[in-house]
């Protein structure tokens, strides 16, 4: 078994494009039948889609990854925080807003 480098994920991250990627049908799902409203922390945010999605039904989202590329890929969301860090570790890497 392969285990999965930052830079190995880095490259996966960046290949996504971002303009054909589709909100998770089950976090739909959960919206419309569970959650209120709130703040939501999302884990592994990558393109960050879930994220603005959240944000645009009233949540304050906060996206985390550590990757640079979601990085990127998230800051051409509206509505949402950006944490870029290591989850894992809790080492935090930048913040942009």
């Amino acid at each position: 078994m392969k285990v999965c480098t930052r830079e190995d994920w880095e490259r996966e991250v960046s290949r996504i494009d971002i303009t054909k990627s589709r909100v998770h049908k089950e976090l739909v799902t959960i919206v419309s039948n569970v959650l209120n409203s709130g703040g939501l922390l999302e884990v592994g945010a990558q393109t960050g889609l879930d994220a603005e999605f959240l944000a645009s039904r009233g949540y304050d989202v906060t996206a985390i990854d550590y990757t640079n590329a979601a990085i990127e890929h998230m800051r051409k969301r509206r509505g949402i925080k950006i944490v870029n860090a290591d989850a894992l570790s809790g080492k935090k890497v930048l913040n942009n807003t």
